[in-house]
């Protein structure tokens, strides 16, 4: 496989993180000279997303101080799946975003407007289990780690899905297939949808 540098990357998949969604465990690689077997791996997920992955947008936010994790490859699949290999967030104190937690929200936008909003760019779907944070609370420091970025891409541009999740609540002015707006990531954020 070719990852995002064009650089040869050898793959081991491992078990299931997310029941019932295509996730894995797994690790990466570069090859030797002649192709032998990397000499260190390199814990990873490896995800199947359908028809559309916002790789532009990963990587902008793991270029922006870290704020996602290091994309390794996004290789469009025969019929239209995007096989997705990134760094795997380890580490201990890392937890689902909390928009009720001091200081978190104040963290997270900040991460989100500096990483994608500005360089125009939007998530659109930053919803807590796709914000990890990690931070010193009484400090009001707070590390930020966006994932999922499927639906992520231009401003304006990059779109909802046709059919969205009638029962999870969206943001105001937000349609199903309508464009994705920084404001619905903000709104998103804000009511911890």
């Amino acid at each position: 496989m070719v990852g995002q540098s064009g650089a040869a990357l050898a793959l081991r998949a491992g078990a299931p993180l997310l029941a019932g969604r295509w996730v894995y465990a797994g690790e990466v690689g570069k090859p030797g000279d002649g192709g032998d077997a990397p000499a260190a791996w390199a814990p990873c997920v490896i995800k199947l997303a359908q028809s559309r992955y916002g790789a532009a947008a990963h990587t902008a936010a793991a270029a922006a101080a870290g704020a996602a994790p290091a994309l390794h490859a996004a290789v469009t699949l025969p019929g239209g799946w995007v096989l997705v290999v990134m760094e795997r967030v380890v580490g201990a104190g890392w937890a689902p975003y909390n928009s009720r937690a001091p200081g978190q929200f104040a963290a997270v936008s900040t991460v989100v407007r500096a990483a994608l909003h500005d360089a125009g760019l939007v998530h659109g779907d930053l919803r807590a289990a796709n914000v990890l944070v990690r931070g010193q609370p009484e400090e009001a420091y707070w590390s930020v780690r966006l994932l999922d970025f499927d639906w992520a891409g231009a401003a304006g541009v990059a779109c909802y899905p046709a059919a969205r999740n009638p029962q999870r609540p969206w943001a105001p002015g937000s349609a199903a297939g309508g464009p994705i707006l920084p404001s619905h990531d903000l709104e998103v954020l804000r009511a911890g949808l």
